[in-house]
């Protein structure tokens, strides 16, 4: 088996999504750099005084955004208290600024967003799922047809109620989708 060695250049923004939300009193926004920082509230906990902590406090507990004291104190002390943080276009920071709801944060190894595999996997798969069928007619046609059959297999099976059966009939597409 041969093996090459490619670089890949990204010409659309990639995200992974990592689970975790971030809600707006989790995060600073600076406007006047259009950067976004994430906050380590311990390490901001020890800037605060005991009425500030019992703001933040009630302010975490309201979902609200970060407000008048709590952001001065974190851009006194930013390099300290920032987990990371995110150059972003204006575009992005304005609408951000006025929302309250949450971001889904990108996945991180030690601080370094990333890409897994199995989803660079998945890209290429798509493409080339894409290319073949674009220039392939019959193809896409018995893709779609075989979708449509497998879908409406499973909602017969879930009409009958016989959920093992549709639990291996999902693991047996989901095996024949990989190869």
């Amino acid at each position: 088996m041969e093996k090459f060695t490619i670089t890949l250049k990204t010409v659309t923004p990639v995200h992974v999504w990592s689970g975790n939300n971030i809600l707006p009193n989790e995060y600073y926004l600076d406007l006047t750099t259009n950067t976004f920082y994430r906050i380590d509230f311990v390490k901001l906990s020890r800037h605060l005084s005991i009425y500030q902590i019992n703001v933040l406090t009630q302010t975490l507990s309201k979902a609200g955004a970060l407000t008048g004291d709590i952001q001065k104190i974190i851009q006194r002390y930013l390099d300290e208290v920032m987990l990371y943080n995110i150059k972003i276009n204006k575009e992005i920071v304005t609408p951000l600024s006025k929302t309250s709801e949450p971001i889904m944060e990108q996945l991180r190894i030690n601080g370094i967003p990333t890409i897994p595999a199995s989803s660079i996997k998945g890209l290429f798969r798509t493409a080339l799922m894409y290319y073949f069928i674009k220039k392939d007619r019959q193809l896409f046609d018995k893709v779609c047809n075989s979708i449509e059959e497998s879908i409406s297999n499973l909602l017969i099976e879930i009409s009958s109620k016989n959920f093992r059966q549709i639990r291996k009939k999902i693991k047996n597409l989901a095996k024949n989708t990989e190869t």
